[in-house]
């Protein structure tokens, strides 16, 4: 899920005056310091090359997370002062106490403020409100309509390219002395290692296996699914359709994107020689995501030991799934085969899995400290 924000907000304030760049500074009810934007892409034609700032008339302690990491470093979103949404003429408890009568409150169609960014900390970060007070404090260049279009899919190749970044960074880290002859257990770094030299022997014997060199066996058919620890239900596993002990975040991957591709294959866009090459490519990566949690993190209901290098480092394979995932949806969104808000809605979920991820990581990381 995102990170939405609005009452919370007091004021904010966002540079775009050189293009390609975004700073601000945003404070929040209960901090005492501004949380500093420093994104890369530039905004909508109404706020593109513009000092903008905005303030809550009436900011309040709220239900919202607060908590952002201080500084916010990424790329820019869907940012745009003039999103038209439907607001209530009346307050908002006594307009759904009218919706819950089954009668329509008044309404009035008004311009609201839609700021969104992608960050290495928190991931996917939203403020939108109509309430808030909005100004222009200076214009340094700006956007015709055809510059926008323009700008908004070098704005979704800047998400995608930060999100590689984020990936390589990730993969770049520098690995730590590890001597075989302890016994203390393997790091993330060590278990990576490892794996690569598994799938070198797995490459090796994808090779042996054209020669037609018969492998050893194994007897899969007798084979049963150890049960899963009771008091871990919910938490570290749920039953799928199928009734196999899963984790529930490779549960909602899977279904996620399943989902998704049954949609899409009802409205016959998966048919051979149909062109949509890009369309298929992004689910299947998407599906690859749900196997790499999956692989990992399905057996953690039934394990007694839990070895946290180990899941790190698989968990990482999930990462450049995703950012394979996206660059195809950005192709997709591009040829407009989906409704947008639709595909936006599979971007915002398949987003919330991948913080989910960043987020085990950071746990089993703790876990191995």
């Amino acid at each position: 899920m995102a990170w939405r924000l609005r009452a919370s907000v007091v004021r904010g304030e966002i540079d775009n005056r050189i293009k390609g760049k975004i700073t601000g500074e945003i404070w929040l009810v209960g901090r005492d310091e501004p949380v500093v934007l420093k994104l890369e892409g530039n905004g909508y034609r109404d706020v593109a090359g513009c000092l903008f700032t905005f303030e809550n008339p009436v900011p309040q302690v709220a239900d919202e997370h607060i908590d952002l990491f201080p500084e916010q470093v990424g790329a820019i979103g869907d940012y745009t002062a003039s999103r038209k949404v439907r607001a209530f003429d009346i307050p908002t408890d006594e307009a759904l106490a009218m919706i819950r009568r089954g009668e329509k409150p008044p309404e009035h169609m008004a311009n609201c403020l839609y700021l969104e960014w992608f960050s290495e900390r928190n991931g996917r970060v939203v403020i939108e409100s109509h309430d808030y007070e909005t100004k222009i404090v200076d214009t340094a260049w700006s956007l015709d309509e055809e510059g926008e279009d323009e700008q908004l899919q070098k704005n979704a190749e800047s998400m995608v390219g930060f999100m590689q970044r984020l990936g390589e960074a990730i993969e770049g880290v520098e690995e730590p002395l590890c001597d075989p002859e302890d016994d203390k257990p393997m790091d993330e770094f060590a278990w990576e290692r490892f794996m690569k030299n598994i799938d070198k022997q797995a490459l090796d014997f994808a090779a042996l296996e054209k020669e037609e060199i018969a492998p050893v066996g194994f007897d899969l058919e007798n084979l049963e699914d150890p049960e899963p620890h009771p008091a871990t239900e919910g938490i570290d596993w749920v039953r799928n359709g199928q009734g196999r002990p899963v984790h529930p975040l490779s549960l909602r991957a899977t279904d996620t994107v399943e989902a998704f591709g049954r949609e899409c294959s009802d409205a016959g866009l998966l048919k051979e020689g149909g062109g949509n090459d890009d369309l298929r490519e992004m689910l299947f990566n998407g599906y690859l995501v749900g196997v790499n949690i999956g692989g990992v993190l399905d057996s953690l209901g039934c394990d007694g030991v839990v070895d946290a290098g180990f899941i790190v480092a698989n968990l990482k394979r999930a990462l450049p799934c995703f950012d394979d995932m996206i660059q195809s949806l950005e192709k997709v969104r591009k040829k407009e085969l989906i409704a947008p808000e639709r595909l936006q809605r599979f971007s915002d979920d398949m987003f919330a899995i991948r913080a989910e991820i960043v987020q085990l990581m950071e746990r089993f990381r703790n876990e191995f400290r």
